[in-house]
């Protein structure tokens, strides 16, 4: 009799109030669509500089902007000192240092950068 006693104090039962009794399978999930969304939202009466759905026009990111490679157009880590070319890897450094002048002067052009080459 306390060995029944014991084990009915280790397990809970099956009806506890703080269980949820209805749950919401995933298919009866409701999306509201953009057509729903924009007269709802009042949108008149927020001010014009407030970025909404209507309006697109938000103030530019205050991330610093990602750094290309100018060889293979990968997300650059490096920037080669004598010719201020960005690059992915050691073994686009090589080639860099390879390139003539001139080349080097048109992968600087092709991004806007000045090239100003030592």
């Amino acid at each position: 009799m306390a060995d029944r006693a014991a084990e009915e104090d280790l397990f809970l039962s099956a009806n506890l109030p703080f269980k949820c009794k209805h749950k919401r399978r995933k298919d009866q999930h409701h999306w509201r669509r953009l057509k729903i969304i924009i007269p709802q939202e009042n949108y008149q009466t927020l001010p014009p500089s407030e970025p909404t759905y209507v309006n697109i026009a938000a103030p530019p990111s205050t991330l610093p902007s990602k750094k290309y490679c100018d060889l293979t157009g990968q997300e650059a880590q490096y920037n080669e000192p004598k010719t201020k070319i960005h690059y992915a890897s050691a073994d686009q450094f090589a080639v860099i240092r390879a390139l003539p002048e001139e080349t080097v002067r048109r992968c600087l052009e092709l991004r806007n950068a000045a090239p100003v080459l030592r």
